[in-house]
């Protein structure tokens, strides 16, 4: 029996490794480990790989930089994965993760949405239903408006380029400074 068992647990490819610690009622003390909290619902998923995107049409933004849209790094290789799927709504409590992307993971905070006619799975966990912690983001938090990107000026490369004499110029001045330099490093090197 026991090498029927060693044998399975050996040739066993999902087993499910994710081990989460408690999670603590949400209040200023979790709302500051994480960079970002939005609520949003899932408009599109890229394909099915180890490393996937998951693009949240965001509702309301509680901390951090966010925009109207956004995609969440879904790192589909971990056991601690979240079970996105399109159309779903959640809160989300994201930290930067690879690429500068925001991501989040089963151990966070994040929590769909519960379905009408299906329970509250994550009230247990969260300590509080999806309605009510929605109003403590509210309360404790405040909503933020949509990061709007701005242009950057510097940016137009055409800005700092400079034109017809002012390259000229700018060329003197460099073929200047080198013939300085030159001499200088010839005349106190030597």
């Amino acid at each position: 029996m026991r090498k029927l068992l060693l044998i399975f647990i050996l040739l066993s490819e999902n087993i499910f490794a994710c081990d989460c610690p408690p999670l603590a009622k949400p209040d200023s003390s979790v709302f500051a480990k994480y960079d970002a909290i939005f609520r949003g619902r899932i408009i599109a998923r890229s394909p099915d790989k180890a490393e996937t995107f998951v693009i949240f049409k965001v509702i309301d933004v509680f901390k951090g930089v966010v925009g109207e849209e956004i995609e969440l790094l879904d790192d589909r290789s971990s056991d601690c994965a979240l079970n996105f799927d399109a159309g779903q709504e959640w809160i989300i409590y994201a930290d930067y993760r690879k690429f500068g992307k925001l991501g989040a993971d089963m151990c966070s905070h994040s929590r769909m949405m519960p379905a009408n006619d299906t329970p509250d799975v994550y009230a247990v966990s969260h300590h509080m239903s999806y309605g009510r912690e929605i109003t403590v983001l509210e309360q404790a938090l405040g909503k933020r408006d949509f990061y709007k990107k701005e242009e950057n000026p510097l940016e137009k490369r055409d800005l700092i380029k400079p034109s017809g004499w002012g390259m000229i110029l700018l060329v003197i001045i460099s073929v200047a400074a080198l013939a300085i330099i030159y001499f200088l490093v010839n005349k106190f090197l030597k």
